[in-house]
């Protein structure tokens, strides 16, 4: 039985490292969004864009949303939530939802407070020097979870923009590469679509190829317990460039 599972795994093992050896294509990139790009916010205020203020755009109705297994309550201006997505448009329709109050039972309080402060801010909250190690874990999951979000509720895209630049920023920040811990999750929690997937997926690539402090074992496990880790993989070792960080 032992000799059976060394075998089997040396075969996968000689199989994962003849294919990253394979040609490389160049990864095809997106034009980068332009820096006047900014998040519009709906408003009637005559103020130009380039001269607002966060108080010249969240007028003065107020929703809240009950988040987590605890209904913990936050209280939000409901134009500077609706300029984020079609998706709170909907939820606060004054036709269905006389209370201004919706549910979201199966989120975390800790992402929705940091996509709180982003509303308020126009800022994505980042991983930083002065953290401590372990809140700089803790902040990378949650812009992760951040980003499974606004991808979720289809908010607009320059959102999604800003939280996978912080994203990118913070584990180049810590020095490391998304671990096969996190890279599960994002597959348990993200569509086949999902920006986050390819992203993690060139990560595994780029630490395979490079011999970044990875175990062979662990990566194995990894593809065992989901086929789509295994083609994202496959398709990102073809696009790999050397020397070509993903972060």
């Amino acid at each position: 039985m032992g000799a059976s599972t060394d075998e089997s795994k040396a075969v996968v093992v000689a199989d994962l490292r003849a294919l990253t050896m394979d040609e490389v294509l160049p990864m095809p990139t997106s034009s980068p969004p332009s820096d006047n790009q900014t998040l519009v916010l709906t408003t009637t205020n005559a103020t130009s864009q380039d001269d607002r203020l966060i108080c010249d755009d969240m007028g003065s109705d107020i929703v809240q949303i009950l988040v987590g297994r605890e209904k913990r309550l936050f209280t939000i201006h409901k134009d500077l939530l609706l300029a984020t997505g079609d998706a709170f448009v909907k939820a606060f329709d004054p036709k269905k939802n006389t209370k201004g109050r919706i549910t979201m039972s199966s989120k975390s309080p800790d992402v929705v407070k940091l996509f709180i402060d982003f509303i308020y801010t126009r800022n994505v909250p980042a991983v930083t020097s002065i953290m401590s190690e372990s809140s700089k874990f803790r902040r990378i999951r949650n812009l992760c979870q951040l980003f499974v979000f606004t991808e979720e509720l289809d908010l607009l895209p320059i959102i999604r923009n800003q939280i996978f630049d912080k994203i990118q920023d913070g584990f180049l920040l810590l020095g490391k590469l998304p671990d096969t811990s996190l890279i599960s999750s994002i597959y348990r929690n993200t569509s086949v679509t999902s920006h986050l997937r390819k992203f993690v997926a060139a990560c595994l690539v780029y630490q395979v190829r490079n011999c970044i402090n990875f175990e062979m074992d662990a990566i194995v496990d990894l593809f065992k317990s989901n086929e789509d880790i295994v083609k994202d993989f496959l398709t990102m070792v073809h696009y790999f460039i050397p020397d070509q960080d993903p972060r």
